[in-house]
């Protein structure tokens, strides 16, 4: 999410005149046709809401570490989608829309497997521990990106992300779901 945040313009922007580029290359249309950042955003942000407003009907039929999976496991998918195909805006705008909807339910989600697994007196520690390695991340991703003289950097980027998201889905697989067997469900 926080590297997503720094390169959805970019990701858009290089996937848009890409596309202008190849079908309009004898057009006389202006090459620095700028999007709507402003537009985009907010459908961004409608994502995340419309989700948040159905998680609750889905989590009446789904548990929470099945949702937690499927989210892990779409999100990789979308930032794959995203790293694989940069020649089509729309494709990328709306594979960016289903990324935040997935954003929009894996916060509740989280918060409330979060509630269930870790106790009450060591969650802020822990919070706080598990931010450092968060943080350092983007700042190394960042650092590296900012020095490749590449206009497409957010595709390397986007690739670790799936394949992290992907460990992630495994790591929460194996950990909790398989061995833990810790009861999840809304009681």
């Amino acid at each position: 999410m926080y590297l997503f945040v720094f390169f959805w313009a970019p990701a858009l922007q290089s996937s848009s005149s890409s596309s202008s580029s190849s079908s309009s290359s004898s057009s006389s249309s202006p090459s620095g046709t700028s999007l709507p950042y402003g537009v985009i955003f907010a459908a961004f942000m409608a994502s995340t809401l419309a989700s948040s407003l159905i998680f609750g009907k889905i989590t009446e039929r789904l548990p929470f570490d099945s949702l937690l999976l499927s989210l892990l496991g779409v999100s990789s998918l979308c930032f794959f989608l995203a790293a694989s195909n940069t020649s089509s805006s729309q494709f990328t705008f709306w594979v960016f829309c289903l990324f935040e909807a997935c954003v929009g339910m894996y916060f509740p989600t989280m918060g409330f497997l979060k509630g269930k697994l870790i106790d009450d007196g060591v969650r802020s520690q822990v919070y706080g521990f598990l931010r450092i390695p968060l943080n350092v991340f983007v700042v190394v991703a960042l650092l590296v990106t900012g020095r490749m003289e590449s206009d497409k950097a957010f595709v390397g980027v986007f690739r670790v992300c799936s394949g992290l998201l992907l460990l992630a889905a495994g790591g929460f697989w194996g950990l909790v779901v398989r061995k833990s067997g810790v009861d999840v469900q809304v009681e």
